[in-house]
């Protein structure tokens, strides 16, 4: 067959990597939905899913977004920006926000007495904060979590500590109401991009400081939701308790314990049994882990530089289980699923924390497990080492912290309890196709 007659057969397929892209980005409710493939860099994984090669998808005239390589080592690629994105303190606004959306409508924080001090790494003398898995971290241990929440929530509003200030700084990163520097017209999105592990371990770091501070523990680390492996994969019973500060009434009431997670939950309740739930589960985590995140390129999501236009494209484990597990935990009976469904309002639950503990955790284990080539563990692009978030951390100081700052949690004083990962050993059996092509079964 010519390539003409190829890409003429292959116009259909084009239309279901477009399906499939909508599929993914309407979990989280927030995401923009396109019909063109070239409204993103669609990822690599979803094109995997169809077997085509990138060529069919061409976007010669839709813009110069630029993208990488899956062996180029994380190396620069070319772009229309070409250098870090920098928060523009002095230019946080409006977000948007969707219909319906619940208050409050704003979602800047307070505005400093002084410029932002450059962050720091902390002193390697101080205690290794250890996080602990929520399933087995006992009683006393979630206690302490709830004092913490309940120390923030009574602090004033005005306080950027407080947990509506903390809440806020989701919403502020991810509605446009942060501007880039020197591109006022466009928006820091953190999403859907090469900033989504980073941004979000930075911002755990400093909640889990805050909340050490107002406890008056140096020591406390934050607990994770480890609904990766099957004793962690119903959400945490202290989360249940509706008299407790981390109750949220805004979840799912079908989803309280013990019900499983299901992570590519897609409004639709599948009807499995607990054994065949896990089962699924276990081999989504191996494909988004393993077969669809062999390199940096591919794990993290694509490049996005100051001067480009926001949400590139996600990485495999942004899609599920990340967006997928907000959408299991939010209300489906509200229009955008709050809280946890929805962009501006998933830091109001306090599980939001937790879940994104144990996002954070899994980054750490993907680079344990594929550190054998270290070109495939972070970028090595200046364009995202040097790009930079902005946070108030324990003391009220507003930080910028860099990429490159967060990169070690060793020197970040943080560590993760050990649990076991049972789906690396969960690789979905492999069945021939009609094409002869190996599919995945579920």
């Amino acid at each position: 067959m010519t390539n003409g007659g190829r890409r003429r057969s292959a116009l259909p397929c084009v239309l279901l990597v477009c399906g499939l892209a909508c599929t993914a980005v309407v979990y989280y409710t927030d995401f923009p939905v396109s019909v063109s493939p070239c409204a993103y860099d669609l990822s690599r994984t979803l094109l995997a899913v169809t077997g085509l090669d990138s060529y069919i998808v061409s976007c010669a005239n839709e813009g110069s977004t630029g993208t990488l390589g899956s062996s180029d080592g994380g190396g620069r690629a070319k772009t229309a920006g070409g250098r870090p994105i920098v928060t523009d303190l002095l230019h946080c606004g409006k977000p948007t926000l969707p219909a319906n959306a619940l208050p409050p409508y704003q979602c800047c924080p307070p505005m400093p007495t002084s410029d932002p001090v450059d962050f720091r790494l902390p002193d390697p003398s101080e205690p290794l904060r250890t996080r602990r898995p929520a399933h087995v971290a006992g009683a006393d241990y979630m206690a302490k979590y709830e004092r913490a929440i309940a120390l923030m929530k009574a602090l004033p509003r005005s306080d950027p500590r407080s947990f509506y200030q903390q809440a806020n700084v989701h919403c502020a990163y991810c509605t446009g109401a942060y501007r880039q520097v020197g591109y006022p017209e466009l928006s820091v999105q953190i999403h859907f991009s090469w900033f989504f592990f980073p941004f979000h371990r930075a911002y755990i770091y400093f909640f889990e400081r805050i909340a050490g501070k107002l406890l008056g523990d140096p020591g406390f680390a934050l607990p994770f939701w480890s609904w990766d492996v099957p004793e962690g994969m119903r959400l945490p019973v202290a989360f249940a308790n509706a008299s407790s500060p981390l109750y949220d009434p805004l979840r799912n009431p079908r989803h309280a314990p013990p019900k499983l997670v299901d992570l590519d939950f897609s409004r639709r309740e599948k009807n499995y049994t607990d054994e065949q739930q896990i089962q699924y589960n276990l081999r989504i985590m191996y494909n988004q882990m393993i077969t669809n995140s062999p390199s940096a390129s591919l794990f993290y999501g694509q490049p996005l530089r100051a001067g480009e236009a926001d949400m590139p494209g996600p990485g495999p484990m942004e899609i599920y289980p990340h967006n997928t597990m907000h959408l299991w935990a939010g209300d489906l009976s509200l229009p955008n699923v709050e809280n946890m469904g929805a962009y501006y309002s998933a830091g109001r639950d306090p599980v939001f924390y937790t879940h994104h503990a144990n996002i954070d955790r899994l980054w750490d284990t993907w680079c344990n497990i594929t550190r054998g080539d270290q070109r495939h563990l972070v970028f090595t692009d200046p364009d995202w080492l040097e790009s930079s978030f902005l946070f108030y951390d324990e003391e009220a100081r507003l930080v910028r912290i860099t990429v490159r700052d967060v990169l070690n949690i060793d020197k970040l004083r943080y560590a993760y309890d050990k649990v076991d990962i049972p789906w690396l050993n969960a690789r979905p059996p492999q069945t021939l196709s009609v094409n002869n092509k190996e599919e995945v079964e579920y």
